[in-house]
């Protein structure tokens, strides 16, 4: 045996087998997930987020899944570089049409310019410049022929050019991911999507109710102008009715807010939505609501440091923000101070997802338990002059965001409300 042969090391089956790539080794990985050991699919939802991390070396990637009528694309795990991880953004499927249909008709969709691609700059001011995302890998998730969700890796930074080999292995862990889907039970799938929990449950039958108000509002405020323009005629006329006149011009003012109200509850679709920082959005709303409130009334604005970002239309965060105090300020008649807190919240302390959370507590005349039980109900008002339509369309607006409302209150203590919304980044 010659000196060269003697210095070879012995051959070794295992460690001939091991992958000699790094995208094999990937492979491997999301391949050696299985249900059947133990695992539930959100925990290999997660494992797919990291370990495609790691790989492509991105700051962030996603697993978001359409509903059932494919017109909403829910995130159900997304991971941060940090370790962080948040769920619970919804995006509907119409405001986004061109980079939906780049999913559905590619394998892979590959920005490496994404602020200037037309596949992806429909997201450019919502969602990649807030995010400073400049780089965009995603794979459809395919399911008995219909893409059902997408596999998302974001890229933070100079932007930067997608090989093949990180394109193809993208495209693999996705399909790898529909075949844990498949093999995952029912119950497993609608309980990452919610689609059995009452807050969609809730939202669907508000948006059945908001679309039959939308076509009653049109019809009421014409007949309402009709009646305002037959009153303001009668002291042309020579009618004098003073009361007559004023009684006919209070209800059908009151009518036209009621129909404005209508009309704002049945809002077919909602302003797109984008991604903002609370912090920031509650501190430049501090004078709006100080201002809403009048000076009899002091804002407590206590905020936790990094809130977060999330996916929400800013005139409607502010909507929302306005009702809530108003309300607050109904409770108080005489003035005083309303609190405003945001926080991070987690709806289960052994995770490390996040959510954030805005309180406002008054510490006025609270709530019956009735009162509490019908507060989101369209038309229940405990006001004389009320409407009985803000809270709902709170609600709806809270909803559309992914998030929801949780209501405290004591009758002769006070009352908050808080508002839990997902967060999209850290």
């Amino acid at each position: 045996m010659n000196e060269s042969t003697e210095s070879k090391a012995p051959f070794d089956p295992t460690v001939a087998a091991l992958p000699s790539r790094k995208s094999e080794i990937a492979r491997l990985k999301i391949a050696q997930l299985s249900l059947e050991s133990g695992l539930s699919l959100e925990d290999i939802l997660r494992e797919i987020c990291i370990v495609s991390s790691d790989y492509l070396d991105v700051a962030r990637v996603g697993v978001w899944l359409m509903d059932e009528q494919r017109t909403l694309l829910k995130c159900i795990e997304l991971f941060e570089k940090s370790g962080e991880r948040a769920h619970g953004a919804l995006l509907r499927v119409d405001e986004y049409p061109r980079d939906f249909e780049a999913l559905r008709n590619r394998k892979v969709v590959s920005a490496e310019m994404a602020h200037h691609d037309p596949l992806t700059s429909e997201l450019l001011d919502a969602y990649l410049l807030p995010l400073g995302i400049t780089s965009i890998l995603d794979a459809p998730i395919y399911v008995a022929g219909e893409v059902i969700g997408v596999l998302c890796s974001e890229h933070i930074g100079t932007a930067r050019e997608w090989s093949t080999e990180e394109r193809d292995l993208l495209a693999s862990m996705a399909d790898m991911l529909a075949g844990k889907i498949r093999a995952a039970e029912v119950h497993q799938l609608r309980s990452l999507l919610e689609l059995s929990d009452d807050r969609l449950m809730k939202l669907e039958k508000s948006e059945a109710l908001a679309k039959m108000a939308n076509e009653i509002a049109h019809d009421f405020r014409n007949i309402l102008s009709i009646i305002m323009n037959c009153a303001e005629s009668l002291g042309l006329k020579g009618v004098d009715d003073s009361q007559m006149k004023e009684l006919i011009l209070s209800s059908t003012r009151r009518g036209i807010a009621l129909a404005k109200e209508l009309n704002d509850f049945g809002k077919d679709t909602p302003n797109r939505p984008v991604v903002i920082d609370v912090g920031t959005e509650l501190k430049n709303a501090l004078l709006l609501v100080q201002t809403a409130l009048g000076a009899e009334y002091r804002v407590d604005l206590q905020l936790e440091q990094n809130l977060g970002k999330i996916l929400m239309d800013r005139n409607e965060f502010q909507r929302v923000l306005i009702n809530l105090v108003l309300n607050a300020k109904q409770a108080t008649p005489n003035g005083g101070t309303i609190d405003l807190r945001a926080m991070r919240w987690r709806a289960n302390q052994d995770t490390r997802t996040h959510s954030v959370a805005i309180e406002i507590r008054d510490h006025g005349c609270g709530m019956s338990d009735d009162t509490k039980r019908r507060l989101f109900e369209p038309f229940f008002t405990t006001r004389p002059d009320g409407t009985g339509l803000g809270m709902p369309i709170v609600q709806r607006i809270v909803q559309r965001a992914g998030g929801d409302i949780e209501v405290e209150s004591q009758e002769g203590v006070g009352t908050t409300l808080r508002i839990i919304l997902p967060l999209v980044a850290h």
